[in-house]
């Protein structure tokens, strides 16, 4: 071992991984789990008054000590410490090391709370990363959706529609999305909550457009916005995993455009934009520049979608948005065949 600078203290680590690892494995495996639980208590002690910034350490030290409720505590934390800092990957791991924990306890209504509050805090993570239409961000929102029933909040009942709204009206199963987006805004009437009543009114707005209800699709996205308030309403994306306004902005923007009023289209994009910037939230901020390469895409102004492509690219390859790197791909492909450029129809391939 040697000793490697660091503030506030020197550290000493190994000087191989594999010598690190040698030495692990010579321990029993119960003097392991008691080292582990030692040392979790350690950086408790000492780091008490910051344990946000520990969360991930004493998620691993509890896991491998067998201590489940702190390794549960610890796991969530460490995952909303990931989701506040875009590590979409990292966050879905915690999450998922949480849930895997937390069913082994004994049913209760306490677990059934815990597991609703980790699953819509993945599906959320994972829509970021691998895409609201992949499978495992279905198994995540569907779930909750089933355990809403025996939470029983209306609150979370209302929060547990939204993930499965987007994700069969994104995988194309429009009619099936609307069954839940009606349901989340009668729900949200019902508790007069206007952050979810917002979210409420652009739901239905995405669907009906899909169905080829435009002008009810436009009214759902203006009641919405209507109801949008920035300084309340500010970090919801983090939680549901979608924003109302820059989501309401884009519906808007599509059925504008559907409607025949390309220049009203092209500005209620921008405002999306504007907005999304203003989030510090990768996520929005790419989608509002997905739908604006859309509609300079629809608009036949492909020199536009291309800049905006050219935005979008790097930000879905720096926090590993698969399926926004998909489309930025084929948008890219699209906008340079439609200027001339050789070879762009393989990217659309």
């Amino acid at each position: 071992m040697h000793e490697q600078p660091a503030f506030p203290e020197v550290e000493c680590i190994f000087k191989h991984a594999l010598t690190r690892e040698v030495a692990y494995n010579t321990l029993l495996h119960e003097t392991r789990k008691v080292i582990h639980e030692r040392t979790a208590q350690a950086i408790e002690s000492a780091r008490s008054h910051e344990l946000d910034d520990h969360g991930g350490n004493l998620a691993h030290h509890y896991t491998r000590s067998g201590k489940v409720e702190k390794a549960i505590e610890y796991s969530q934390l460490a995952g909303v410490q990931a989701s506040q800092r875009a590590a979409s990957t990292d966050a879905v791991n915690y999450f998922r090391t949480a849930l895997t924990l937390l069913r082994t306890l004994s049913p209760s209504a306490a677990r059934d709370r815990r597991e609703f509050t980790l699953l819509i805090a993945m599906g959320a993570q994972l829509v970021n990363g691998n895409g609201v239409t992949n499978p495992e961000t279905g198994e995540a929102f569907l779930p909750a959706r089933e355990l809403c029933e025996k939470v029983r909040t209306p609150v979370q009942i209302c929060a547990a529609l939204i993930g499965p709204h987007v994700y069969f009206t994104t995988r194309g199963e429009s009619e099936k999305g609307c069954v839940f987006a009606q349901e989340l805004l009668q729900r949200a009437r019902a508790i007069e909550k206007p952050d979810l009543s917002g979210y409420g009114y652009v739901a239905p707005s995405g669907c009906n457009f899909y169905c080829g209800r435009i002008i009810e699709a436009r009214k759902h996205a203006e009641a919405g916005l209507e109801l949008y308030s920035t300084e309340r309403d500010l970090h919801q994306a983090r939680f549901y995993g979608y924003d109302t306004r820059v989501t309401g902005l884009n519906c808007d923007s599509l059925s504008r455009w559907s409607l025949g009023f390309p220049e009203q289209s092209s500005q209620k994009v921008e405002q999306s934009l504007v907005y999304a910037r203003t989030l510090s939230y990768p996520f929005m901020h790419g989608v509002a520049l997905l739908w604006a390469a859309i509609c300079h895409c629809l608009r036949r102004d492909y020199p536009r979608c291309s800049d905006g492509v050219a935005m979008l690219l790097p930000l879905a390859q720096e926090h590993a948005m698969q399926e926004m790197i998909a489309w930025a791909t084929i948008l890219r492909g699209w906008a340079r065949s439609q200027l001339g450029e050789r070879g762009a129809s393989a990217e659309i391939a």
